[in-house]
């Protein structure tokens, strides 16, 4: 699950384990990084009650 709080500008998404947590920047393959603001303006908009499988960055946390 992935919704955008407009309040603090962020992305909250729900683990596996059913923890949460936030995310300010996205980057895509091909793309440039962008705000969890602009993420949701540009991409998430367009795909409502569609799956969206999230990875980690190569040397991210």
């Amino acid at each position: 699950i992935i919704f955008f709080d407009k309040t603090k500008r962020l992305l909250m998404v729900q683990c596996n384990e059913g923890d949460w947590i936030t995310v300010e920047e996205v980057g895509l393959p091909g793309r440039k990084k962008m705000s969890a603001f602009d993420f949701n303006n540009g991409f998430m908009r367009n795909r409502r009650n569609q799956t969206i499988v999230l990875g980690k960055e190569e040397g991210g946390y």
